[in-house]
C-alpha cells in the first residue's frame, strides 16, 4: 500500500482506472479493497 500516498499525495480527483493504470502491478480487487481501506480510514474520500 506505500504507493498510495505518492499517488494520491497531489490532492486532486484520481478516477479508478486512472490509478490502475499506474499501477500495474496490481490486481482490480486489490486495488479496490485497499482504496475502500483507505476511504474508512479517512485518508481518501
Amino acid at each position: 500500500m506505500f504507493f498510495f500516498p505518492y499517488l494520491l499525495a497531489e490532492n486532486q480527483p484520481v478516477r479508478f482506472n486512472e490509478l490502475k493504470r499506474q499501477i500495474v502491478a496490481t490486481t482490480h480487487k486489490t486495488l479496490s479493497s485497499q482504496l475502500k481501506e483507505l476511504e474508512v480510514d479517512g485518508m481518501v474520500k
